[in-house]
């Protein structure tokens, strides 16, 4: 794993993500919103780190989440929803129009890959309303496929 990526980690206490890298959550919402599934805080932050080949399995969420990139290499955001799929290049200062962050919608299959072993970055994800892991699951890669034929190889990598 990169040196920088294995300090950050150390300096930020981060601890391993059960879809793949390291996070700490860094801020939640002190007021409350009922969803008819409880309730849940109006917002939540993490850090999130990607490094030495890991990757952010695919998944969905019941909540918008935007992802801002702090640092490191570009990261690349795949988002499969009913617009198809959508692969979203952030912290590329070289990219014609370089991102910095991005918005994957509630109910969007995701996940996110680097491009290689020693490249690592540091995102923040903010989730409105605020992450609740009931509202959390593994995305259907099966069905994906079916979907999104021409994805299978990013379905294959990020399942």
């Amino acid at each position: 794993m990169n040196p920088v990526a294995e300090r950050l980690i150390a300096a930020l206490g981060l601890a391993p993500h059960p879809e793949g890298g390291w996070y700490r959550e860094t801020w939640r919402g002190a007021a409350q919103v009922d969803l008819g599934r409880g309730p849940r805080s109006t917002g939540t932050s993490i850090y999130y780190l990607l490094a030495g080949g890991a990757r952010s399995r695919l998944h969905t969420l019941a909540a918008d989440e935007i992802w801002h990139h702090h640092a490191g290499d570009p990261v690349t955001v795949h988002v499969f929803d009913g617009d198809g799929h959508r692969a979203i290049r952030l912290g590329d200062a070289a990219a014609p129009s370089p991102a910095w962050q991005a918005v994957v919608p509630a109910g969007a299959a995701f996940g996110a890959e680097l491009d290689g072993p020693l490249a690592w970055c540091l995102v923040g994800c903010t989730v409105a309303p605020g992450f609740d892991f009931a509202d959390f699951a593994w995305a259907d890669a099966g069905g994906l496929r079916r979907r999104h034929p021409a994805a299978a190889g990013v379905i294959d990598r990020l399942a």
